[in-house]
């Protein structure tokens, strides 16, 4: 194997070389569908992007579902920045 094959080899682990030198994916089954979720607000006092649910407490201080909004529970949600230490409300929004 030359030296031009090993790094075309290692800069394609994981996937799979045909005869014709095109790279094709190896594709395991079952694909996966990672789900992300993020509760983004601004702080109103210096425009810090925050995502509340970097605080570790958030559910349960707030005892709320994901994808909550519109409840009594989801609204007047207790904030805090982390860059400037300023606590607001927030409703939560879908």
């Amino acid at each position: 194997m030359s030296t031009h094959e090993i790094e075309l080899s290692k800069e394609n682990q994981g996937r799979e070389q045909t005869v014709s030198g095109r790279v094709e994916p190896v594709v395991s089954l079952p694909i996966k569908a990672i789900w992300t979720l993020e509760l983004n607000t601004v702080c109103p006092n210096c425009g810090e992007h925050l995502d509340l649910l970097d605080d570790g407490d958030f559910w349960e201080e707030n005892r709320i579902q994901a994808g909550e909004h519109e409840t009594e529970q989801s609204k007047n949600i207790d904030a805090w920045c982390k860059e400037c230490e300023h606590e607001f409300k927030v409703d939560l929004a879908y």
